[in-house]
């Protein structure tokens, strides 16, 4: 039987601050809320100095931004005296839990020196949400901080199955769930009307930040035999980070689509999610690499079908064959049949038919489950 009303400590990154990790992290904290638990939220002061982000800016521009209420702001990433503070509200809290969301080894030092603070002194079962177990384009250091902070963790959650075998790799030992990320809401935040097109013409889109490993160049390589087999547009929304616009751009033009491709070159407003999403006939996600992605739960919440590549969580979440398509990664000739294909009427009707009847997955009821179990195992 799951614990009622657990007092939960949870640290990680909120509104003003911006992207899937803060609008996760937040969503937990209000759906753990809903649920009767008791959540203290310690944020961040700040999160990276600006020479070490990659984006135009961490700020979150979103007219209707995704907020929690009573918030601390407490933790700074290179101010330890943070640290402490963060460490003693876990305590003053009488926590049962201390909840942290893992992405980047940016976040080792601190989180491990919070972990370690409270496990010391306090009666509290740390327990990591594992976005990713190895970061995106990682290092041997990466890796070590990585070791070094998810040690002080009792438990852990991560979401998919390859952060499963990564993390055994680290800790095989250790008290580890599996579970699937639930679907953020954006579908009632609608405001603006310039994404949307002439819908005779079928319309893919790539959503989120650019960076290498998540296969834009491949999904271009592709365009030419998707543009003359179906006539289809691409849409590519989201920020390319660390200026790298520039070489997708020259591509499209040697390869003479680029009159078939839109790019938003910003961040993606909470008001825009829903617009882009409904415009599109079929989402892409042709990373190189990949463990926990929010894209896809997006796109099955608005019934879009997705061909994905056959890499990291990818497969855990789109069901081949049922609810979109899963290809090589690196294959553009693949990746362009499984477009194709899954733009046909017929295959259309049936994914977004069997994603319909999936969409209950895609709560927060499962998640908070397991949180839940951690503790009841205890009792």
């Amino acid at each position: 039987m799951a614990p009622i009303g657990m007092r939960i400590s949870l640290l990680g990154p909120t509104y003003p601050f911006r992207g899937g990790i803060a609008h996760y992290t937040t969503a937990l904290c209000n759906a753990l809320r809903e649920r009767g638990h008791e959540v203290d939220f310690i944020s961040f002061k700040r999160q990276y100095p600006g020479f070490l982000f990659p984006g135009k800016d961490d700020r979150d521009p979103s007219e209707s931004p995704l907020t929690a209420e009573d918030v601390a702001y407490i933790l700074d990433p290179v101010n330890p005296v943070t640290w402490l503070k963060a460490a003693l509200r876990v305590k003053r809290h009488r926590a049962e839990m201390l909840l942290m969301p893992w992405w980047v080894a940016y976040w080792a030092a601190p989180f491990a020196a919070v972990g370690s603070l409270v496990r010391k002194t306090a009666e509290t079962k740390v327990v990591f949400q594992c976005h990713n177990v190895i970061e995106h384009e990682s290092t041997a250091l990466r890796k070590f901080l990585t070791r070094r902070a998810l040690k002080r963790g009792h438990a852990f959650i991560v979401h998919s199955s390859a952060d499963l075998r990564n993390l055994k790799k680290i800790m095989p030992l250790a008290d580890i769930k599996q579970c699937r990320l639930p679907a953020l809401d954006f579908a009632g935040k609608m405001g603006n009307e310039s994404v949307l097109s002439d819908r005779h013409t079928p319309s893919i889109l790539f959503f989120g930040f650019v960076r290498r490993y998540k296969g834009l160049d491949v999904l271009l390589e592709a365009m030419p035999q998707i543009i003359r087999r179906t006539g289809a547009s691409l849409v590519v929304a989201g920020e390319f980070w660390s200026q790298g616009k520039q070489q997708y751009v020259d591509r499209m033009n040697k390869l003479g689509i680029a009159d078939h491709v839109t790019i938003h070159d910003r961040y993606i407003k909470n008001e825009e999610v829903a617009d882009f999403f409904r415009k599109a006939d079929v989402v892409v996600v042709p990373y190189r690499s990949a463990t926990g992605t929010g894209i896809v739960p997006i796109a099955f919440s608005f019934g879009k079908p997705v061909v994905a590549t056959a890499v990291g969580c990818l497969p855990d979440v789109v069901r081949d064959g049922e609810t979109g398509f899963l290809v090589p990664p690196g294959d553009s000739a693949s990746l362009a049949d499984a477009v194709e294909k899954c733009l046909e009427g017929e295959c259309l009707r049936t994914f977004r038919a069997n994603i319909t009847g999936r969409q209950g997955d895609l709560s927060w009821d499962k998640y908070i489950a397991i949180i839940e179990s951690f503790i009841a195992n205890e009792a």
